[in-house]
Formats: structure tokens, C-alpha cells, sequence
């Protein structure tokens, strides 16, 4: 479980707000996110993969759980988005994450319906995948 202080850190390295997405918060260097092997939790319907997102030149890195999304953006705006996906069981959901995706490709996401993997770490789509 990670500290209320590393959960801070992993929001202000992908906060939209930030002016240096993705930079070591000790350095400044570019960040790297590492996905190792899945893993199961009791009560989750998705494979959580142990994830270390890990600073290119100086020791900081911070281990979290990550996952990726099937779906189609259903809706957004500056802080979330809500895609349109399955369940385990294959019942239509729709999940909202916070999100640090360019509003651009979600507007032809969203125009096109394009099914596409989302990438989400600690709560927030990160990266379209594919």
C-alpha cells in the first residue's frame, strides 16, 4: 500500500497542470514506467500489474499497481474521462478516471468511437495504447 506522501508525488508528476509531465521530482530527468508481472488481488476484476515508474538518471522510483482499459471515450472534459468498456463477466460499464491525455485525440476518439487500451496508474489514464 502506498504512503499518502507517494500517492502526492504520483499525482504531481502527471497533473495537468504540471509543467514537466513525466519528470523525476527530485531531478528533473524523464521518467519511465515499468510494468512487471500481473498480479491477483482478491475482489478485483482486472489483472494488476506491480509497476515501478522509475527516474532515468537519480535512484527515485515509487512501486504502484497499474492496469489497461479496453474501451471507447464516452465523455470527457479537462480532469476525467468516462470510457465505455466490459466487464469481467461481459456486462457493459462505463469507468471514470482522471485523466492527463491530450484533448485533441480524445476528440477523435470520441468522434470516431475507435476501441483503444488505456493505460491507468493510480486512478489516472495516462496514455493511449494502440
Amino acid at each position: 500500500m502506498l504512503k499518502q506522501e507517494e500517492i502526492d508525488i504520483l499525482k504531481s508528476i502527471w497533473k495537468k497542470d504540471a509543467e514537466n509531465f513525466m519528470t523525476c521530482p527530485k531531478c528533473g530527468s524523464s521518467l519511465t514506467i515499468v510494468q512487471l508481472g500481473p498480479r491477483v488481488k482478491p475482489g478485483v476484476d482486472r489483472i494488476l500489474y506491480e509497476t515501478v515508474v522509475e527516474c532515468s538518471r537519480c535512484s527515485f522510483n515509487i512501486k504502484t499497481s497499474s492496469f489497461t482499459v479496453y474501451g471507447a471515450v464516452k465523455d470527457f472534459d479537462d480532469e476525467t474521462i468516462e470510457i465505455a468498456s466490459w466487464s469481467s463477466t461481459g456486462s457493459r460499464e462505463v469507468y471514470t478516471f482522471n485523466h492527463h491525455l491530450d484533448k485533441n485525440l480524445l476528440k477523435e476518439l470520441k468522434s470516431s468511437g475507435e476501441l483503444v487500451e488505456f493505460l491507468i496508474v493510480n486512478g489516472y489514464a495516462i496514455v493511449v495504447i494502440g
